[in-house]
């Protein structure tokens, strides 16, 4: 008899968590994502916006390709609130998971002439980096991504210059280069001042 009770209550008990870890939506890493906050910074640049100030996530943080086919890679883009420079974005329906690497940037649509909008030469950007990382994606997790913040520092200029080579190593994996204009004091490549990458 104090068996069968024993057992009955511990099923109770263990239906009651598994529902009220249900009800909280506890986030085990699947959870999908529902928003993305943070606040932009134009302060070196506030005498010079004309335009709108939006923020805009793609799926990749391959330069070509957002200025390309922006289109194909923009998510969601999200106006800044005027008054205190903050952005609030909804990710419910964009199909994002957690775990997904997405690129964040914000920029001055001083042009705002097309359909899509995009940083159009005169307009002013800026590239959310996570501290201490060499890259430009930012990894996604369950519930509400805060804290982001970015700054507008970099006018988008009209010119088509590239660089093209060759590297050889004996190691294999992913291999990043950066066009740097600042002096690289460290091997530690986390070191760097975002403001001074040109190319990546």
């Amino acid at each position: 008899m104090n068996t069968t009770w024993i057992r009955v209550l511990t099923i109770i008990c263990s239906l009651c968590l598994f529902i009220g870890a249900c009800e909280n939506g506890s986030d085990d890493g699947r959870s999908a994502p529902t928003a993305l906050t943070g606040t932009v910074n134009i302060e070196t640049i506030k005498d010079r916006v004309r335009g709108p100030i939006l923020v805009a996530i793609t799926n990749t943080d391959d330069l070509i390709q957002i200025e390309e086919k922006p289109g194909d890679v923009i998510i969601t883009t999200v106006r800044v609130d005027e008054s205190d420079h903050s952005f609030s974005m909804d990710l419910v329906d964009t199909g994002l998971a957690a775990g997904d690497k997405v690129a964040i940037f914000a920029f001055v649509d001083n042009n705002n002439e097309r359909g899509v909008p995009y940083p159009d030469p005169g307009d002013f950007v800026g590239i959310y980096a996570p501290e201490g990382k060499i890259t430009f994606l930012y990894t996604l997790h369950g519930g509400v991504n805060e804290g982001i913040e970015i700054d507008i520092t970099r006018e988008v200029y009209d010119f088509d210059a590239s660089v093209s080579g060759t590297v050889r190593s004996v190691e294999t994996g992913e291999v990043t280069l950066v066009a740097y204009a600042g002096e690289i004091t460290s091997s530690d490549f986390s070191s760097l001042d975002f403001d001074g990458v040109v190319g990546y």
